[in-house]
C-alpha cells in the first residue's frame, strides 16, 4: 500500500511538474483556467517564467522526497530534514485546500469565474487529495531516524 501511495503521489506531482516548467517554456495549455482571477475577470497574478521553473523544481524535489519517505531512493540528506519535509508537503497542500478565503479554495468568495469552477471540481480535491496521502504515507512508513 505504502509502495502504491507513493508511486500515485509521485505521478501527480511529476505531471504538475510537467506543467509548470511547460508554462516556463511559453506553453500555454492549462495556463488560463490555472491563474484566480477577480470579479472583474482580472488575473490576480501573473507568473513569470523563473516562477515557473521554482514550483516545477520544488514539485521535483517532492518526488524525490516521497521516493527516500518509501525507500525507493537512499537518502542523501540527514533523516530530520526528510521527516520535517514529509510534514510540510503535507501542511502545505492543506493550506492550498482550504485556500485565502477570496479567490482559492474551499472557502473562496469568488466563486463564478472560470478559475473557481476549475478549483472547485480539480484543484481544490486534488489538493485534498494529495495532502491526504501524504499524511497516511506519514503514518504508516517508519520516520526515518
Amino acid at each position: 500500500m505504502v509502495f502504491l501511495i507513493g508511486l500515485i503521489l509521485s505521478t501527480i506531482f511529476l505531471l504538475i511538474a510537467f506543467i509548470h516548467f511547460n508554462w516556463g517554456f511559453g506553453g500555454r495549455w492549462g495556463y488560463d483556467q490555472s491563474i484566480p482571477t477577480n470579479l472583474n475577470n482580472e488575473k490576480i497574478f501573473n507568473p513569470k517564467t523563473l516562477e515557473c521553473f521554482v514550483v516545477g523544481f520544488g514539485l521535483l524535489f517532492f518526488v524525490f522526497i516521497i521516493n527516500i519517505r518509501i525507500n525507493n531512493i537512499a537518502n542523501p540528506f540527514p533523516n530530520w530534514v526528510v521527516n520535517t519535509m514529509m510534514y510540510i508537503i503535507a501542511f502545505i497542500f492543506i493550506l492550498r485546500s482550504v485556500g485565502d478565503f477570496k479567490y482559492v479554495g474551499l472557502f473562496k468568495k469568488v466563486k463564478h469565474s472560470v478559475f473557481a469552477k476549475f478549483d472547485n471540481k480539480y484543484y481544490t480535491p486534488l489538493c485534498i487529495l494529495i495532502s491526504t496521502l501524504t499524511i497516511i504515507l506519514i503514518i504508516n512508513t517508519k520516520s526515518i531516524s
